[in-house]
């Protein structure tokens, strides 16, 4: 499935303005349900998270977003999670590798975002999100490894051999 979207991403020339604008809106709809579906168990994992992040500047930064919308239950919104946060970091090279301030300043907004789901106070963790999203977003535009299309690199996402038929089909046509 996702390499499925990601490849319609890309036909429809989806632009990276775009791809934030559609995050914002559903990672709103996280924030706006995670503290309110919480569980134990969910809580300890957030906790974890915490923890983990204060000691590892270079973590996944996806983790925090696919965390929180697995704590919403939903499992569509842990798809379109999923599927635009890999298609926002498709379209820029140095993602993995962010600087000493970037990563520390990623990591302060993820742990606010978290500590206000934990508070069960869905309104701030929105505004929270929201001014993360916006500046994730700025911080790529500004980058030089940022393209504002997909790259074209991105039609082969996985092995055809590991894939569905009609999926590998699709990648070959759109590389022909």
């Amino acid at each position: 499935v996702m390499d499925a979207v990601v490849l319609y991403l890309y036909r429809v020339a989806a632009t990276v303005d775009e791809l934030f604008e559609a995050r914002t809106v559903v990672e709103e709809i996280v924030t706006d349900l995670a503290p309110g579906r919480i569980d134990e168990a969910g809580l300890a994992r957030l906790r974890a998270f915490l923890s983990e992040a204060d000691q590892d500047l270079d973590a996944d930064p996806r983790a925090l977003h696919e965390l929180l919308a697995s704590i919403t239950q939903n499992p569509a919104l842990q798809l379109f999670v999923d599927v635009l946060n890999r298609a926002a970091m498709l379209c820029t090279a140095g993602w993995q590798t962010l600087s000493p301030v970037a990563g520390a300043e990623m990591a302060h907004a993820h742990s606010r975002i978290a500590a206000a789901v934990i508070a069960g106070d869905p309104g701030l963790a929105g505004r929270r999100m929201r001014k993360h999203l916006a500046a994730e977003s700025e911080f790529l535009r500004r980058s030089s490894s940022t393209r504002e299309l997909l790259p074209d690199q991105v039609v082969l996402l996985s092995e055809p051999a590991t894939g569905k038929l009609a999926e590998a089909v699709a990648r070959r046509i759109t590389q022909e």
